[in-house]
């Protein structure tokens, strides 16, 4: 038996890799959209991929208004 101690990503490093992904992806994202994001992913780097990856879909710019569903 082996245990494993998870905890969740900090806040700074999903903001990190976010915006890396979206640099290798060419697409643009509004600094406070990638905050955005990564808040909504809630420690999981996993969900916080998926958002951004379904933000995608509004096009190569991602603004914060699109993230807030406005």
């Amino acid at each position: 038996c082996q245990r494993f101690d998870f905890k969740r990503v900090p806040l700074q490093a999903i903001i990190d890799r976010l915006a890396y992904i979206a640099g290798q992806e060419g697409v643009t994202v509004e600094p406070a959209a990638l905050e955005l994001i990564a808040r909504q992913g809630t420690g999981a780097m996993r969900d916080a991929i998926s958002l951004l990856d379904q933000l995608t879909s509004y096009g190569d710019e991602i603004t914060l208004a699109q993230v807030q569903g406005k």
